[in-house]
């Protein structure tokens, strides 16, 4: 199996980069977590193979890249399997700055996720576990925390939507949706800001959990008193 790639040079400047993969998983707030390749459960990184291990980009050039993946014969597991792609630049050069001791390098990197699904592969849904509310009068900071969990054997991702409606004045309210994504059988907590402008009040929260096609939207609810 492949997947071809489509590499685009717009400047005016050679671009080398080095090939690397690499393994990852999320942490309990989502946040990547790299590690060498082969290291991790369910990685994929060892099925997988390029051609080149550096790679020139000329000005203007379009360059087009095949990445391979040679599954092994047999079982190959439940859970979805997972590696990162990197590009990472090799030649950038120091930019000057006003102040002649001082230089800034900029190199560019680029990573492409790579999944492979079993067939069977348990599908699962993402559940909430928990939404709370939280606050600290000294920083002033006012918060929905919201508690949820894969329990299925395929990496997913979606949007989780909030309302809150005052239940004294009948005003609504939308916060900030928050984008997710979540490793099989993950548990995860996100938190999201209440906006300063949000009086004061008894509301009713509603959380919606969308992972998408194919999965049933979660909805959670809960009665809380904000305060300040």
């Amino acid at each position: 199996m492949s997947k071809t790639i489509k590499l685009t040079n717009h400047g005016k400047k050679v671009y080398d980069f080095q090939v690397t993969i690499k393994d990852w998983t999320r942490d309990s707030i989502g946040t990547k977590i790299y590690a060498e390749q082969g290291t991790m459960p369910n990685s994929n990184a060892n099925w997988i193979r390029v051609n080149e291990t550096i790679v020139r980009i000329l000005p203007g050039q379009d360059l087009q890249m095949t990445i391979q993946m040679e599954i092994p014969a047999g079982h190959v597991g439940d859970f979805t399997s997972n590696s990162m792609f990197f590009l990472t630049q090799i030649n950038a050069e120091r930019q000057q700055t006003n102040h002649p001791s001082i230089g800034i390098q900029i190199n560019y990197e680029f990573g492409v996720q790579i999944f492979h699904n079993p067939v069977g592969a348990k599908k699962g849904e993402v559940i909430f576990k928990n939404l709370s509310y939280l606050e600290n009068k000294e920083t002033g900071k006012r918060q929905i925390r919201v508690d949820f969990e894969n329990n299925g054997h395929l990496h997913k991702s979606g949007q989780i939507r909030f309302e809150m409606t005052n239940t004294e004045n009948g005003r609504d309210y939308k916060l900030n949706e928050l984008a997710f994504a979540i490793m099989p059988l993950g548990k995860q907590y996100q938190l999201i800001d209440i906006p300063k402008e949000l009086e004061a009040g008894k509301f009713h929260l509603v959380a919606l959990l969308d992972a998408g096609a194919g999965y049933e939207l979660n909805i959670a609810e809960k009665k809380i008193d904000v305060g300040f």
